[in-house]
């Protein structure tokens, strides 16, 4: 099945996305690892491992894409990733998303998203605002 684009008609029409939970695995901790070279001893730890800080902005878009792809030509313009609690590797983790603003004045039209993850005992791990110029697919 394609998914489709996620265009602003689409997220003017569905400003909250539909909460779903994933799970960042282990090995997906040491592929990240291997490609990053980010390699802190709290992440291979034993008994207790914690999630790359890095994941984070990979777990804020699979909260807004959800079922969609990104369509070609946006721009991230400004990324901030608040920290309130770690996630684990093989735990679910709960993410969702919203639209606070979408501007089509000027030039570009901008978006601006926040995104949670939220553990599985209900805790708050982390925020991500995003802000981006999305690319006018409903006007070519």
């Amino acid at each position: 099945m394609t998914r489709p684009p996620l265009t602003l008609a689409v997220l003017r029409a569905q400003p909250t996305f539909d909460p779903h939970t994933v799970v960042v695995s282990r090995d997906d901790v040491t592929r990240y690892i291997a490609l990053t070279g980010d390699d802190q001893p709290e992440y291979r730890r034993p008994d207790d491992p914690v999630l790359p800080v890095g994941l984070h902005p990979m777990l804020a878009r699979l909260a807004y894409l959800g079922g969609h792809t990104m369509p070609p030509g946006g721009v991230m313009l400004g990324q901030t990733v608040t920290l309130h609690a770690h996630l684990h590797p093989d735990r679910p983790i709960r993410l969702a998303a919203a639209v606070e603003e979408v501007t089509t004045s000027g030039r570009h039209p901008r978006v601006r998203l926040r995104t949670t993850a939220t553990r599985d005992d209900g805790t708050l791990a982390a925020t991500v605002a995003i802000t981006a110029r999305w690319p006018d697919t409903d006007h070519p």
